[in-house]
């Protein structure tokens, strides 16, 4: 036999092994295999069975791993995407139980505990644990900017100068933190200082050049300043890293449709409403899921998390 025959043969024996109730020589014969088979279909089938059988030995960390790869063959394959999501959902749980075993009092735990808060958007909950990770250790890295975000949902001018300071907070602890300085654009934005907020998501940019919001956020202020042919490419370029960046398409649609190019108008208009649906259906399905829904000029972010 050939090598790929070998190899899709081997595959084929790991799954008789698993049926069988052998799971680890099943994952002995499908983990040397899965890496080798040329063949996507067959691969994808050999990542399922290793995913269940490495599942089946508790192995849910070799299990999120294969189930990586798996989501870089087939990106769009719903069976591959509701598996990744299933394993990963376990191996969080897995996760927050053993914290709370070794470690429940610990300032990682209270952040563990303030993230799913945050997710459940349990705001209130979400802050009285960051705190409490913050006094036990205000150094745990990007601690800082995760306890800023939610400040940042605030329009209270309080809350908004706490956010700001923690925002800072982050970016003094690392200079790179990209999303800290976006953050600090969208608190200039709000109390209408462009200038500052230019300058921050500019920041925000070099260090990340293909951030799409970023370059949302900054095409904003850059409209509000009247400079649109500086604003039209960085729109053009955030909906090419992001196509369901709905906010962008709104704000394309009103640069085309002043410049009379109503064909494309029509057609960011069109993207508007598609992705803006979609992403309502998203939060009454996920309520935890933050996408904006209002009208997106109605405060001065896009919707980043």
């Amino acid at each position: 036999n050939s090598k790929p025959d070998r190899w899709k043969i081997r595959a084929l024996l790991g799954m008789s092994e698993k049926r069988i109730g052998n799971p680890k020589d099943a994952v002995i014969n499908l983990e040397n295999a899965f890496p080798q088979i040329d063949e996507k279909e067959i691969r994808i089938q050999a990542g399922f069975e290793l995913i269940e059988a490495d599942a089946a030995l508790g192995q849910l960390d070799k299990a999120a791993s294969v189930a990586g790869t798996l989501r870089e063959l087939a990106p769009e394959d719903p069976q591959v995407l509701s598996t990744a999501y299933q394993i990963y959902s376990q191996l969080l749980n897995e996760t927050l139980l053993s914290m709370a075993v070794v470690a429940p009092e610990s300032a990682e735990m209270h952040r563990m505990i303030a993230q799913q808060m945050d997710r459940l958007g349990n705001d209130d909950g979400a802050l009285q644990q960051y705190r409490q990770a913050l006094k036990m250790m205000p150094n745990l890295p990007g601690l800082h900017f995760e306890y800023a975000q939610v400040l940042n949902r605030s329009y209270s001018p309080t809350v908004q100068a706490e956010a700001e300071s923690e925002y800072n907070a982050a970016v003094a602890a690392n200079k790179f933190d990209e999303k800290a300085e976006c953050g600090l654009g969208d608190i200039a934005a709000k109390r209408h200082d462009l200038k500052a907020a230019a300058a921050h998501y500019s920041r925000a940019l070099q260090l990340k050049p293909n951030d799409a919001s970023a370059m949302t956020d900054l095409a904003r202020v850059l409209i509000s300043t009247d400079d649109k042919s500086n604003a039209l490419p960085l729109l053009e370029s955030a909906i090419k890293v992001d196509p369901t960046n709905f906010v962008a398409h709104y704000m394309l649609f009103n640069l085309y449709r002043q410049m009379g190019r109503i064909p494309d108008a029509k057609h960011e208009l069109g993207e508007f409403q598609h992705y803006k649906d979609l992403s309502e259906k998203l939060q009454n399905i996920f309520p935890q899921m933050r996408a904006q829904t209002g009208p997106p000029e109605a405060d001065g972010n896009s919707g980043r998390r």
